[in-house]
């Protein structure tokens, strides 16, 4: 007996976002681009994309009773112990993939899911400026005014 079909769908769903954000790096047209810019962008946002749009995917292809139960738990467990988003920014303080998606609803909300799910890489692919110079332009937001949001956000859903 293998995982859960829905969840062999998820994860399979978030490793291709991820191959996608690197060929925007390879597309991009700079010198080494995966090797020097995809390795300076924070992880959460990395995580944060691939995640989100993995929920988003299963809810299309009928697995939306899936991904509310992740969402739950996370609310419910994850979230009241949440510190800071800022040490998310390296796979050493990587949080809890559940509450990422949470993070993606946050920056959709700012923007767009196109902003969230394609104009920040592309953005990122053209450019050797620090991520947050294009956070701040693709989702009109600098990223501690973020950081604060998505602070709140996890003290609003938390029981």
């Amino acid at each position: 007996m293998g995982p859960p079909e829905g969840f062999v769908f998820n994860v399979g769903a978030h490793e291709w976002y991820h191959n996608y954000t690197t060929q925007q790096f390879l597309l991009g047209g700079l010198p080494d681009p995966v090797n020097t810019m995809l390795l300076q962008e924070p992880k959460w946002m990395l995580e944060a994309t691939a995640q989100w749009f993995a929920a988003e995917q299963a809810s299309i292809y009928g697995w939306a009773a899936g991904v509310q139960v992740q969402r739950e738990i996370a609310a419910t467990y994850e979230a009241p112990r949440f510190t800071d988003l800022k040490e998310w920014e390296t796979n050493e303080g990587l949080g809890s993939y559940g509450l990422l998606p949470f993070i993606g609803d946050l920056l959709v909300e700012e923007s767009s899911r196109t902003a969230f799910l394609r104009t920040y890489w592309e953005a990122r692919a053209v450019t050797t400026e620090p991520w947050q110079t294009a956070f701040d332009k693709v989702f009109g937001v600098d990223v501690p005014t973020f950081y604060a949001k998505v602070k709140q956000r996890m003290i609003d859903i938390a029981p």
